[in-house]
């Protein structure tokens, strides 16, 4: 039996408020909204950037959108990259009930970055219910070395514009979407050291993400039994060493790209079939399905 620890995801930053602060974010989106659609807010206050944004979600019925570009006054459906998830490929407007990931996605120098991008919002419930929300980002090792971030912008959108993502497998995702031209409210500059997060975005083996992504369809194909846990699933594979190191290395693999469950590989000592539970805190299962619809 081998247990793929889950990897410790970064928590979000907490959110404190007094009465001088929410004094000094409301002056900052009165001034933004008395100069009209489109301006730059002139951010002239000690309190981290991403304070603001969570505040204006929060209270105004505001979206936001990450962009390398400073000059929108209009954002209108388009894809610039594949995603994983069919359902998400279309010609749309993304934007987030979340200040840190389109922090992420307007520091990330899109113009010289090639490879592949993975981000995971999640949200883990306590035993009292209480939900912390938790991100993981990884980009190209060798890209990452590089430190390809830059100046980028965060565009505040109105929310009645949107309607929330769904990925067909029962979880609702970060993502808002609109199929129509949706107007700025406001902007705001960012630099990479506004990301609180710059510091831990990891990095990961291109032919790595590749190979998981080939042997995840073909394992998938391979399943013999799929039994619901409590916390999870359980999926029966083939036995033999062949399949033992494939889906070793696959458990591996996986916990990178899912560090918010755990991978536990059962095999017997008679060459009979091969185990994977896969397990996590609650909610776990939807979420499962939601990664395995992404390789069908």
């Amino acid at each position: 039996m081998n247990m793929y620890e889950s990897i410790p995801l970064c928590p979000a930053p907490v959110l404190t408020l007094n009465s001088q602060k929410i004094e000094a974010f409301e002056h900052l989106f009165l001034e933004a909204r008395r100069l009209g659609p489109s301006a730059f807010i002139d951010y002239n206050i000690t309190y981290p950037k991403c304070e603001f944004l969570r505040y204006l979600i929060d209270r105004k019925e505001i979206l936001l959108h990450g962009s390398n570009y400073p000059d929108l006054k209009v954002l209108v459906p388009m894809r610039r990259s594949k995603d994983s998830r069919a359902s998400m490929n279309g010609e749309t407007i993304f934007a987030s009930a979340d200040s840190i990931l389109p922090m992420f996605f307007a520091i990330l120098n899109r113009d010289n970055y090639v490879g592949l991008i993975s981000n995971v919002v999640y949200r883990l419930s306590d035993a009292t219910g209480s939900a912390t929300t938790y991100y993981f980002f990884s980009i190209d090792e060798e890209a990452l070395k590089l430190r390809p971030f830059r100046r980028g912008t965060i565009y505040l959108l109105p929310k009645d514009k949107f309607k929330l993502a769904y990925d067909g497998h029962g979880i609702y995702l970060e993502e808002w979407i609109s199929q129509e031209p949706v107007q700025v409210l406001a902007k705001l500059s960012i630099s990479p050291e506004d990301f609180p997060l710059l510091n831990v975005i990891c990095g990961h083996n291109e032919i790595e993400r590749a190979w998981l992504m080939e042997t995840t369809q073909t394992c998938l194909r391979a399943v013999e039994e799929c039994n619901e846990l409590q916390d999870g699933y359980c999926f029966r594979f083939p036995g033999g060493d062949k399949w033992a190191t494939r889906l070793a290395e696959l458990c591996r693999q996986q916990q990178i790209f899912c560090p918010f469950l755990v991978f536990n590989l059962i095999r017997d000592s008679n060459n009979g079939p091969i185990y994977i539970k896969a397990t996590g805190s609650q909610g776990a299962k939807p979420l499962i399905r939601s990664i395995l619809g992404q390789y069908s």
